[in-house]
């Protein structure tokens, strides 16, 4: 008899943070992408959103791999309105927001499906080396578990 358990019972995210001084936008981006949908986790399911927290710091200070691409990338975006589309090169988007580059990428590479946004709120992005989630970094306290922990007296009578 085989007994399946959720993996939304089993899994807790936790809290991951990635410091992207001097770090290429599509390597970081692709490892915030695993992170967020928790293929790095024994119990990954792609219908769950099973993913960690990542809290990037630093974002003010992407590089791109090829120093040409802060002239030749370019960021496509629509107002909604009539004429409303414009282009914009990536130096002038980085002096606007500095984490607009790495949030697009980010969302370009999630999965194309209905917990692509859930995947994307779990990543936070600040321009400086300060952030707000310094709570969730403290180390546990003894006697403090991490996630809850399923425990059985007897096993299941079959």
């Amino acid at each position: 008899m085989v007994i399946w358990v959720s993996p939304r019972v089993i899994t807790t995210p936790t809290w991951r943070i990635f410091d992207a001084k001097h770090q290429d936008v599509e390597t970081l981006a692709r490892a915030l992408s695993r992170y967020c949908q928790g293929k790095h986790k024994p119990n990954y399911d792609p219908t769950w959103v099973c993913g960690d927290y990542c809290v990037v710091v630093n974002a003010r200070w992407l590089t791109f791999s090829d120093t040409r691409l802060w002239d030749h990338r370019k960021f496509y975006t629509h107002t909604g309105t009539p004429r409303g589309f414009y282009v914009v090169p990536a130096w002038q988007m980085h002096l606007r927001d500095p984490t607009w580059i790495l949030r697009k990428t980010l969302h370009k590479m999630l999965p194309r499906n209905k917990n692509r946004k859930h995947m994307h709120q779990l990543c936070k992005i600040y321009e400086g080396p300060y952030h707000p989630h310094h709570e969730q970094f403290r180390p546990l306290r003894e006697g403090q578990l991490k996630a809850p922990q399923l425990a059985f007296d007897k096993p299941p009578v079959q």
